[in-house]
């Protein structure tokens, strides 16, 4: 029997902050990883631990809406290093973003944490417009 790898890697990283500009990258990313057939992860940071399980519930929700089971990862800390360090925990081949999400009117042309992963993140990433 020859197995094969796939053409594309093994996991897609959904990074988001729920705000409504990110709901377009969440949708996105769930296509990319059915079009390659592969994992999910959806990614959300929280400041304190009582906004986890909300967090949670929140992502379970719109995965719903969209039919697709995801690994979901509530994550405490500030999101650039919590997401960068998840990236590799996990072994991203993508990473999606939204351009821009609740301090985007701080930002002329991508959310300063947006910019800040494009720059640094270990993998591909796309950057979704809402």
């Amino acid at each position: 029997m020859l197995v094969t790898r796939p053409a594309y890697g093994l996991r897609v990283v959904v990074a988001t902050d729920l705000s409504a500009t990110s709901l377009p990258a969440i949708a996105a990313g769930v296509r990319e990883a059915r079009r390659r057939n592969v994992e999910i992860t959806v990614i959300h940071c929280v400041d304190n631990d009582a906004e986890i399980e909300a967090a949670r519930s929140a992502i379970a929700r719109i995965l719903i809406e969209l039919a697709c089971d995801a690994e979901i990862a509530v994550l405490h800390g500030p999101p650039l290093g919590s997401i960068l360090r998840a990236l590799d925990g996990v072994g991203a081949d993508l990473l999606v973003l939204a351009a821009r999400g609740y301090r985007g009117l701080l930002s002329t042309l991508l959310g300063s944490t947006t910019e800040a992963l494009v720059q640094a993140a270990p993998c591909s990433v796309l950057v979704v417009r809402a």
